[in-house]
């Protein structure tokens, strides 16, 4: 994710090339196996796995544990609050991420990171905060997030969910299903 290749997407993209090229390859020997009544049983069997497998591995390469981090700066009581939080959430919707820690030093680095202010989470190199994006002051400061709820000094879980690409009651559910197994 976020530009970068893994194992398995590399591995399912040439599962899908060789069942897209196998297939017309194979088809002749298919054929004859037909004709000699052998065979192709096993190879259209053959093809289904190699189908299979890829499906798999694109499915896990679109469940690869995200990035994580949040960005602060010294003085500000709303990250050392608020990182624990983070990590019931994370935890809570099963996603097993080390949250990487980011200090912001310097006006020079919050310029060059891009940083509103803390705390600051992104997933995957991305603010959770709708919008984000176009947002201009950066600096070393204390963030302030505009909620449903009103003003407040983390963002709400909903937002950090919804970057990991998961929703309040998919979330739950899948904690619910862990419990269980256990």
């Amino acid at each position: 994710m976020g530009g970068r290749f893994s194992l398995a997407m590399i591995g399912a993209g040439v599962l899908a090339v060789v069942c897209c090229l196998g297939l017309p390859l194979l088809a002749p020997a298919v054929a004859g196996g037909l004709a000699a009544g052998v065979g192709a049983p096993l190879w259209v069997a053959a093809l289904i796995v190699v189908a299979g497998a890829a499906v798999v591995l694109a499915v896990r390469s679109r469940r690869e544990t995200p990035s994580v981090e949040l960005l602060y700066f010294d003085g500000c009581p709303n990250y050392v609050e608020y990182l624990p939080r983070l990590q019931a959430t994370l935890a809570a919707a099963g996603v097993k991420p080390q949250v990487s820690l980011r200090h912001i030093e310097s006006e020079e680095a919050a310029l060059a990171e891009r940083f509103v202010g803390s705390p600051t989470v992104r997933v995957n190199g991305r603010d959770v905060e709708p919008g984000a994006e176009t947002r201009l002051e950066y600096g070393l400061q204390c963030r302030l997030y505009r909620t449903a709820d009103g003003w407040a000094g983390s963002p709400p879980e909903e937002w950090v969910l919804a970057a990991l690409g998961l929703k309040r009651g998919e979330a739950d559910a899948y904690q619910n299903r862990t419990a269980a197994a256990s």
